[in-house]
């Protein structure tokens, strides 16, 4: 069984190997996955809320679900740089409404073990307890009226880096946005896929971003490349 995160994790991790705009030489997928360097998960499912993780330094889901709450409200930004997408609304700001529910959703406890590739770029492969919930958000300005399925997680750091352990994330079908969001145009050849992803880190004042993340493929045959691009519609 695959954690339903841990393929959005392994495209991060290339986009953030990959900078962001930038390009490198296509390849097939068999060779991809000898190149690049992974995290090999294992999913075991808890039975309750309240069980406790066999992996040292997990909360129980409820210890999970009492730190993130049942949401909260914040003032937001969207972007006003069109240097890779145009969107709507572009600039200004906006109170975002974050509403969180847990409905029963399965809970897993993930143990990750690192598998170096030929590219040796390394990864962070951090065990973690993942709740699946259901978000609302809503933004004033109506551009953002949505209902998402999410992911809960407290990933067990295995360095400090400042940020909060408990993180929440939703990757989005951009077709399905209920709001008046919409991107208008993107820089350059028509994308491979585009998609959207949306993160919340709940430090003491939660923070996160809406993002929206594609892929570009230059030329043909041989000699084409692929350039994977982030841009950050809404942050706070």
């Amino acid at each position: 069984m695959k954690s339903p995160l841990s393929s959005t994790i392994g495209m991060l991790c290339i986009i953030l190997i990959i900078s962001a705009g930038c390009s490198v030489n296509s390849t097939n997928k068999d060779d991809t996955e000898t190149l690049l360097s992974r995290c090999d998960e294992t999913v075991r499912i808890l039975g309750s809320v309240n069980e406790q993780s066999t992996i040292d330094g997990l909360p129980t889901a409820q210890e999970l679900l009492d730190s993130a709450g049942d949401g909260f409200s914040s003032i937001v930004k969207w972007s006003d740089s069109d240097e890779f997408l145009v969107q709507i609304p572009r600039g200004g700001e906006t109170e975002l409404f974050v509403d969180i529910q847990w409905n029963g959703g399965e809970i897993r406890e993930i143990t990750s073990k690192f598998i170096q590739g030929q590219n040796e770029i390394a990864m962070i492969c951090e065990p973690r307890l993942e709740v699946d919930v259901q978000i609302s958000v809503s933004t004033e300005d109506g551009a953002l009226n949505e209902t998402w399925d999410a992911v809960l997680y407290y990933s067990n750091p295995l360095f400090e880096t400042g940020d909060s352990p408990v993180q929440l994330t939703v990757d989005l079908d951009l077709n399905e946005i209920n709001g008046t969001y919409q991107i208008v145009s993107i820089k350059g050849t028509e994308p491979d896929w585009v998609r959207g992803w949306f993160s919340i880190s709940f430090n003491e004042t939660p923070k996160g971003s809406f993002q929206i993340q594609f892929q570009q493929t230059h030329g043909t045959g041989s000699d084409s490349t692929v350039s994977m691009t982030s841009h950050i519609a809404l942050d706070w």
